[in-house]
């Protein structure tokens, strides 16, 4: 049956992709506005975090120019606040509804089709067929750049196809690991600039207005994927080994779908924590993680955030997946990212790199907590005040 299903929804899919060329090539809107650049990222929160910046620069070094982002609707909260000043008009896709739902699907090439631009750049190193290439196919632009990337997202066979979507193919140099830097690369090539900006970067001029204790860490129970999930069991004795030792308020943070871990947590702490799991936008999580001593979390998109803005130590628990392009962050980025590993990591040496670059099968369960708490009093230096109790 679920081959069958599988089969129907390629169907589909391929249905929609010959209909929607069709509509791109022979329906042209009447009133059409024009814009100097589309940027096109269709990827996760955290790859959004790692680029965003570059683009800053780029329109603060010709503010002539005009951009529209097309993004995932995913991290629209975050987008719409943040780079409002950037882009002089947003796009969102959602990827769930593209290819399930017809009128969707319509209306989106139908919102797209309605600019013209000069140039589309598509920085996504591992670029899908489906998303990021038939979108960057949809939009009318003079001239379309695209990462020449890898093929973890597409098979051989469509990239060569989805190649031809574009002008240029650009290519990042292999010694290039780290995603921020592929980035950099990418975006120096397009807009022929030398970048200033050494690491991701986020400022939040407004003021929280969620109640949090005054000193307080971070903990991060989420991830999309449950390869990169610590149980929830380990978080909770993490939570009670830090408050024995720096007494020190701790905040929970997760999505809608940690939710019912978070609460497994309160119980088996008590009143340790300060539940915020499932309640903040991503924008609210960006003021939470900003006044935090330090940040424990999975390997996901907090982590970024954190970095860009510049919490004092992040201690990341990691499977290796994607070791040396999302984690570690080189020092020469950000200093204070301490990642605690699988001992699988340690134990493959320099063929970690290639092992682990796209995925990891190490069972992250494995990390045990000591090796948490370890790397934690290894690096804390929050200061003498917090041995004292800080309360709510």
């Amino acid at each position: 049956m679920e081959l069958i299903l599988n089969f129907l929804y390629r169907i589909k899919r391929v249905t929609f992709f010959i209909f929607g060329f069709f509509f791109k090539k022979y329906i042209i809107r009447s009133k059409t506005e024009n814009y100097s650049t589309a940027i096109i990222r269709l990827d996760a929160i955290g790859d959004y975090v790692l680029f965003r910046s570059l683009v800053e620069e780029a329109k603060g070094n010709n503010e002539a120019q005009t951009f529209i982002l097309i993004g995932n609707e995913q991290w629209k909260d975050l987008a719409q606040k943040l780079d409002e000043n950037i882009y002089d008009h947003f796009i969102w896709i959602d990827k769930n509804r593209l290819w399930s739902d017809f009128s969707y699907f319509i209306k989106k090439i139908r919102e797209i089709r309605q600019f013209n631009f000069e140039l589309l750049a598509s920085s996504t190193h591992s670029r899908d067929f489906w998303y990021n290439d038939f979108v960057s196919l949809i939009v009318n632009s003079k001239y379309k750049i695209a990462s020449n990337g890898d093929n973890l997202n597409i098979s051989l066979k469509s990239k060569r196809l989805s190649d031809l979507f574009f002008n240029k193919l650009i290519s990042v140099p292999e010694e290039i690991d780290f995603e921020f830097l592929k980035n950099k690369y990418f975006f120096s090539r397009v807009f022929k600039m030398d970048f200033f900006i050494s690491k991701p970067t986020i400022l939040l001029e407004d003021k929280i207005k969620i109640a949090l204790p005054q000193k307080y860490a971070v903990i991060n129970i989420g991830a999309s994927n449950p390869k990169r999930k610590w149980a929830w069991q380990n978080y909770a004795c993490l939570i009670k080994l830090l408050k024995s030792k720096y007494r020190l308020p701790i905040v929970i943070c997760g999505g809608p779908g940690d939710v019912d871990d978070s609460k497994k947590i309160e119980e088996e702490v008590g009143n340790l924590v300060h539940n915020l799991a499932g309640k903040t936008s991503l924008y609210d999580l960006l003021h939470v993680l900003n006044g935090a001593e330090f940040l424990v979390s999975n390997e996901t998109n907090a982590p970024h955030m954190a970095v860009a803005l510049g919490v004092k130590q992040i201690f990341v628990i990691s499977n290796g997946n994607h070791y040396k392009r999302f984690t570690p962050y080189p020092k020469s980025i950000f200093k204070n990212y301490y990642p605690v590993y699988h001992d699988g990591v340690r134990l493959h040496g320099h063929l970690a790199k290639d092992m682990f670059k796209y995925e990891s099968n190490l069972d992250i369960h494995e990390v045990p907590v000591s090796k948490v708490i370890n790397e934690i009093e290894k690096y804390q230096n929050i200061g003498h005040e917090l041995e004292k109790e800080v309360r709510y």
